[in-house]
Formats: structure tokens, C-alpha cells, sequence
């Protein structure tokens, strides 16, 4: 998919760019379905982030202890602000 979007974004309009267009939007389309069947919480840049690392030799599971461990780290109050008590 990478290859895809990076294409995607090129300005060249020929078909071969629409289509791999069409496809990397279908393909995100699909990704995203199955992230909301799967209730992963992943809004649609997130997801496209995460496919890419993965693609790009990411371990999946490390990825997701990753994105649960920063989830659990936003949920904490901020204690401390630039060193100093909030």
C-alpha cells in the first residue's frame, strides 16, 4: 500500500496513477472497516501510520503494546508539567 499512495500522490494524472488511486482508497477503506469491526480505535491516519510500519518491518504485536502503553500513559492525569507540579 505504500507504493500505492505514494503514487497516488504523484501529480501525474494518467489512468495508471487513477487506478492505483482508486485502489489504495479501497484498500484504506477496507483497513478502516476492520479496524471498526475489531473496535481498535484507530481513527484513519493512525491506522494508514500503522499499516506502514508494519509493512515496513514493524512487529505487529510490538506495535500494539506500543499504542496500548502510550493509551494508558494519556489516560494519567499530568503530574508534572516542564518539571514542575500542576
Amino acid at each position: 500500500m505504500t507504493a500505492m499512495v505514494r503514487m497516488a500522490n504523484s501529480s501525474d494524472s494518467s489512468p495508471h496513477y487513477e487506478q492505483v488511486d482508486a485502489s489504495a482508497k479501497e484498500t484504506l477503506e477496507i483497513l478502516c472497516e476492520m479496524s471498526k469491526i475489531m473496535n481498535t480505535g484507530l481513527d484513519p491516519e493512525s491506522l494508514s501510520i500503522t499499516y506502514r510500519l508494519i509493512e515496513n518491518g514493524i512487529n505487529p504485536q510490538t506495535l500494539s503494546d506500543v499504542i496500548s502503553n502510550l493509551r494508558k500513559e494519556a489516560q494519567k492525569p499530568n503530574v508534572y508539567r516542564n518539571g514542575h507540579d500542576v
